[in-house]
């Protein structure tokens, strides 16, 4: 009769647990340039189909400007310091690691100290580099990571690898890497888009993106894009993700049940 009641104690519990609030739920600022503001719908679109409770959003994004520049900006400081989140996505200006890789490294160092001293984690979004001129794309790409990796070595964190999934169909399937770019050799095409937001959302969850909706991106071409994702970015944010009230219910069972 006790471990009925026990049992009994468990179901209430958990159902608690699952219907009172959602197992996650975050709350995320992006903060970049137009390589983040042309994924914002896709993003938006992953956010309501996840089946992962529906994540709130919000971006700071102005084409052509860098970390630097947002660091001075009052709308993007306010936007950071004025709201409660969870995690932060950093996008610098596509050539500045490349171009000014100690300020682009002194940008990372500022926006992790003050995005962790209000309680949120920092993630990188690490972009591709420009396509042309095509000979270089390769050795480009390779130091953009390089800068990017180094910065989340020196802090410790997650990073979206989005133009490591641009290289990999560089060198293994140069059609959808052409299909990645619009005629400006620069920026997204929605195949690229959707690149952009699976990237992110596996780095945040570690699932399969078999769920992942790819509005306007043939059938072959999203599979591939989910598969390179999913593939590339093994290494899972830190922070909340252990702190789900998920998380709790092996303990709370394994207290009910003793």
């Amino acid at each position: 009769m006790s471990q009925l009641k026990s049992n009994i104690a468990v179901l209430g519990v958990l159902s608690v647990l699952c219907f009172a609030q959602p197992a996650f739920a975050f709350r995320i600022l992006f903060i970049g340039n137009s390589f983040t503001g042309h994924a914002e719908a896709s993003l938006n679109n992953l956010a309501l189909f996840s089946p992962f409770e529906s994540d709130t959003l919000s971006f700071q994004y102005v084409g052509g400007i860098d970390l630097g520049s947002h660091s001075q900006r009052e709308e993007t400081l306010a936007a950071l310091r004025n709201n409660s989140w969870d995690y932060v996505f950093l996008q610098d200006f596509s050539t500045r690691p490349l171009e000014n890789p100690t300020g682009f490294q002194a940008s990372i160092d500022f926006f992790v100290k003050e995005i962790r001293r209000r309680g949120a984690e920092p993630i990188l979004y690490a972009p591709w580099a420009r396509k042309l001129p095509l000979l270089t794309y390769r050795a480009r790409q390779v130091e953009v990571s390089a800068q990017y990796m180094k910065a989340a070595s020196r802090h410790g964190l997650a990073m979206a690898r989005v133009g490591d999934l641009w290289l990999q169909q560089f060198d293994f399937d140069r059609a959808l890497f052409n299909q990645l770019f619009v005629s400006d050799g620069i920026h997204a095409t929605t195949a690229g888009q959707f690149a952009i937001a699976a990237s992110i959302y596996k780095v945040l969850y570690q699932s399969d993106l078999i769920w992942a909706p790819a509005f306007g991106v043939p059938g072959g071409t999203a599979d591939k894009i989910r598969t390179a994702a999913a593939n590339l970015n093994i290494t899972r944010a830190a922070h909340l993700n252990a702190r789900s009230p998920m998380s709790a219910i092996p303990v709370i069972v394994d207290l009910l049940l003793e």
